[in-house]
């Protein structure tokens, strides 16, 4: 027992998880030391300055913090606890982490301390408390790199999305000459930066890399660093993943527009913005109504989850990535697709009553209905702009996973593709969908550690021997094949496993519920993907793979909020899944009264309405992107 003043610690466990491919250096017990001196007592630290404004006693009976670090920092840390330690980038890291954890985990109110939440990853939507704001994509580059997740997110950008948030990021930077002094310190900087990703990142990429390094200089140098020097750094230290003439020779093409004058700058994004509504803008997107009018809707559904999303980060993303692209008055599509998942399945697959496609267009900010025509066009068009914010979500999801808990691995077999998802074995959250295998397995990347579960309908032969040739370990009931290690599970005469080491308790624990979490599985499936399509309207010659990239990132975006919902409404009570909240909630109706500075959101009044404004879920949200600036208010009828 460790008596801090007034903070009392009982027990506290410290679990360092090695992701990445780094090594533990060459002397392992050295680092696990410094680890074990120096974090323990900076997060009782932060913990004591968490609670010093509470008067009364404070009971918690467990809390769980995650942070993201790196082997330089942990490497550095010193050996006691001291004012140089609090000062680093890591205690803020860990500050921030404490915080929220506590909004998430307990019930304590510490919204009204002094801690600054600059790089929150995870807040319960529950009690309403955004993140902090990016007005740019660079402001939001640097929040991600000072987490230390800017690698992680990056790996799920498409190529198109990363040169685009490249010019983003520049053209925020100042069109200034910077001194001799900052560019030696910046080209410093960056020669220690390339030595460190050449040892732990090799396979890093190089439209990734030069994200990283302007990631890096905007956050040391905050506010210093010019345009032209930035570009001149980029590509100067762009070798560091080989022969890459062509690939700088072309970037250097892009940012051409960067180094424009401002009217120069002006005109082109002027003329590819005209060049992009004449062959992509839909007919009717007026998010800014004239005049004030009212809706009839068949569900308030979409506009909750839609409060749940905005408070986890997941719009704000979306919202720059779309600015990025230069295609913000594309969003209420967006917003259509995602609503769509979240209302009735369409008859016949593609039938969706007009109730329900008003519905959807409310959503959106709109009057009118948008043609499913133009919701196909824009899936086509922007899929790879929704890359960000879907790693970002995948991300919240990763972190937000107990590892105690197993991931379950399911298979649905549609016409003649086959649809992977990995769902979380507590609150049976989707943890991502995918009909790629090579993507499949790298979203498993996030779960090493985990032990994962594979049913025997979904156990086919390449993928447990890829999960074992890439170090995951797995229990499943599938019994094993002509030269394959797998052993059978004491005491069970139905479970195998490639795990060594794990006790067979704990093993078959895992796997108790397995048929009925893959029951759940098929059914989260069937109900969000297949029975609830974004696009009621596909044409013959559209290509697949971008339709189905874009209908498994909206059903998790979607499967996120309404498990959130299931979660914190039933979840103390029984066992629950995202489809439990639209079979509770799918059919509360409700009005929608439009205004010119602000969406009014009023809920059928009854039980349904006092639980979802008890647990905090009618909260106003200000930030809807394609309202138009106009805050979403909930009200009774």
């Amino acid at each position: 027992m460790a008596r801090l003043d007034q903070l009392r610690i009982r027990h506290c466990t410290l679990r360092i998880c090695r992701h990445g491919g780094w090594s533990w250096g060459a002397d392992p017990n050295r680092l696990m030391q410094l680890a074990t001196d120096a974090l323990p007592s900076l997060i009782a630290m932060h913990l004591e300055s968490l609670l010093a404004s509470s008067s009364n006693p404070v009971s918690i009976g467990q809390l769980s913090i995650r942070v993201a670090t790196n082997l330089c920092e942990l490497s550095s840390l010193p050996s006691e606890r001291s004012a140089d330690l609090n000062s680093t980038t890591l205690s803020k890291r860990i500050s921030t982490q404490c915080q929220s954890a506590f909004i998430s985990q307990t019930d304590v109110n510490i919204l009204n301390s002094q801690t600054t939440r600059l790089n929150a990853v995870e807040t319960d939507p529950s009690l309403g408390a955004c993140q902090a704001s990016s007005n740019n994509c660079l402001e939001l580059l640097m929040r991600w790199h000072q987490h230390g997740s800017l690698v992680q997110l990056l790996d799920h950008f498409s190529i198109p999305s990363l040169s685009k948030w490249e010019q983003a990021a520049i053209i925020t930077l100042p069109n200034n000459v910077a001194s001799d002094e900052l560019a030696f310190q910046c080209r410093d900087l960056m020669g220690r930066l390339q030595e460190e990703l050449w040892q732990n990142s090799s396979a890093l990429s190089f439209a990734r890399w030069r994200l990283i390094m302007l990631a890096t200089l905007a956050v040391n140098f905050p506010g210093q660093l010019a345009r032209r020097l930035a570009i001149t750094l980029l590509d100067e230290f762009s070798t560091v993943t080989g022969t890459r003439k062509e690939a700088i020779e072309r970037h250097t093409l892009e940012m051409a527009n960067a180094l424009a004058t401002p009217n120069e700058m002006e005109q082109s994004a002027k003329n590819v913005l005209q060049q992009q509504v004449r062959q992509h803008k839909p007919k009717q997107l007026d998010s800014r109504p004239r005049h004030d009018f009212e809706v009839d809707v068949s569900s308030v559904l979409p506009f909750v989850a839609m409060g749940i999303l905005s408070r986890l980060g997941y719009l704000e993303v979306v919202s720059l990535a779309f600015q990025a692209h230069e295609s913000v008055e594309e969003l209420p599509c967006l917003a259509v697709a995602l609503a769509n998942k979240m209302l009735p399945s369409p008859t016949c697959g593609c039938y969706q009553s007009d109730a329900d496609r008003r519905t959807a267009a409310a959503a959106a900010g709109l009057r009118d209905m948008i043609p499913g025509c133009d919701l196909e066009r824009f899936a086509v068009n922007f899929t790879d702009c929704l890359s960000p914010a879907d790693g970002y979500l995948k991300l919240q999801l990763a972190e937000g996973h107990d590892p105690s808990y197993a991931v379950l691995i399911h298979q649905t077999k549609h016409a003649s593709e086959s649809i992977w998802l990995a769902t979380d074995s507590q609150g049976n959250f989707p943890l991502g969908w995918s009909s790629s295998p090579d993507d499949f397995l790298k979203l498993l990347e996030d779960y090493r550690d985990n032990t994962l579960l594979v049913e025997q309908v979904s156990a086919e032969l390449w993928l447990l021997r890829a999960l074992h040739h890439r170090g995951h370990r797995f229990v499943t009931n599938a019994p094993p094949g002509r030269g394959e290690r797998w052993h059978a599970i004491e005491g069970s005469r139905q479970l195998w496993t490639n795990d060594t080491e794990a006790q067979t308790l704990w093993l078959r624990k895992q796997a108790r519920d397995l048929a009925a979490q893959n029951a759940i599985a098929a059914t989260l499936t069937q109900a969000l993907v297949l029975d609830r399509p974004s696009l009621l309207v596909r044409a013959s010659h559209t290509p697949v793979d971008y339709v189905a990239r874009f209908e498994h990132m909206l059903s998790l975006a979607a499967s996120t909020a309404l498990g959130m919902l299931a979660w914190k409404l039933w979840g103390d009570a029984e066992p629950t899944d995202p489809c439990l909240a639209l079979q509770r909630l799918g059919n509360l109706d409700g009005r929608v009264t439009f205004r010119s500075n602000q969406v009014i959101v009023r809920p059928a009044l009854g039980r349904r309405y006092q639980d979802l404004r008890d647990h905090h879920f009618l909260i106003d949200v200000p930030n809807l992107p394609w309202l138009g600036g106009r805050r979403l208010v909930f009200a009774g009828l």
